[in-house]
């Protein structure tokens, strides 16, 4: 599975042609997992999940990470369920929490961004990041 945003992130792209030119490449399913579905990444890829994000302003893209993590998620439900290892009950209790995921992050902006605003004294503020996720944010790892 080869995750990119733009779907055009140069190590990952090289990384991809590289698998497939290999002497077993043939033999290996790709899948893409971006945002941009017209993208070289999905387009060289065997199938592509679009996360369906919206337009991507800048590298440090929140929605589009978020958005790929409830991708690979609902990707291993899949999974579960034609695998037949996940019960009706787990893939019920998976889905409702997504599910609940946009109504948790409205309430969190809605705390934080008055918060940021109390301490800075700013009617706008941007916060970016606080390290709690570094590890699986970097690009480059």
């Amino acid at each position: 599975i080869v995750v990119s945003s733009s779907g055009e992130t140069a190590e990952s792209v090289q990384c991809l042609r590289q698998m497939k030119g290999s002497k077993n490449g043939n033999k290996v399913l790709t899948i893409a997992m971006v945002n941009q579905t017209d993208s070289s990444i999905a387009r060289e890829s065997d199938c592509c999940i679009g996360v369906s994000a919206g337009e991507e302003v800048g590298v440090a893209s929140t929605k589009v990470f978020s958005s790929t993590v409830a991708a690979f998620v609902m990707l291993a439900v899949a999974l579960g369920e034609e695998s037949g290892t996940l019960t009706d009950a787990e893939r019920h209790h998976i889905l409702s929490k997504l599910d609940e995921i946009p109504d948790a992050v409205q309430t969190v902006i809605e705390r934080e961004s008055r918060a940021l605003k109390q301490d800075s004294g700013a009617e706008h503020a941007l916060e970016i990041g606080d390290c709690r996720m570094w590890d699986i944010g970097c690009q480059n790892v």
